[in-house]
């Protein structure tokens, strides 16, 4: 069961895709996120990118973000956060975007609406290590993080990405489980 660990929605349940196609983020995991970045979070521009249940983009809502846009391109993963979403009060739905699109595409529609992200998270599936550094080239390329912002990245503890990578530094990496977090910020 995953659930909103904090915040206005403590303890809303969350539904998720049946099935091992995804792999929904832990609520320790979550809870270890959400300690890094408390001080950030209150009023911040958060992107979800490979949102698929809505798990992170929700909890960063609950936390006090101003706005949460999902990137999801799956329908039936869509279908879930779209769910997820209606579980919410019509004053919070209002602060968040979902796009069903690929992330390339999305992230291009960020750029022509000139967002700025404060914090993003990005979540493919672990096997898919290209789009881990497809995404960062893409966010360096459209310009779509703040100056202070934070790039959290949750992989397999199996996969090193570089210290350095498309105008972001990294800043820390934690592992839990068979999961690792790492933690970027532009140079």
């Amino acid at each position: 069961m995953i659930n909103v660990i904090g915040g206005n929605f403590k303890r809303l349940v969350l539904k998720t895709l049946k099935g091992l196609d995804t792999r929904p983020t832990s609520n320790k995991l979550k809870e270890t996120i959400f300690n890094l970045i408390q001080s950030k979070i209150i009023g911040c521009y958060f992107l979800d990118c490979f949102a698929g249940s809505g798990n992170i983009g929700i909890e960063a809502l609950s936390r006090g973000a101003s706005k949460v846009i999902f990137i999801e391109s799956s329908q039936s993963a869509a279908n879930i956060i779209q769910n997820n979403l209606y579980k919410l009060s019509p004053n919070y739905r209002q602060k968040t975007l979902l796009l069903k699109k690929p992330v390339e595409l999305a992230l291009q529609i960020l750029k022509h609406r000139k967002m700025k992200f404060d914090i993003v998270f990005v979540d493919p599936p672990y096997a898919a290590t290209k789009e881990y550094y497809k995404v960062f080239s893409l966010l360096d390329h459209f310009e779509i993080l703040s100056d202070s912002a934070c790039v959290i990245v949750e992989h397999s503890k199996g996969l090193i990405l570089p210290e350095q990578l498309s105008g972001l530094s990294r800043l820390r990496s934690l592992k839990s489980g068979n999961s690792k977090l790492s933690l970027y910020s532009p140079l």
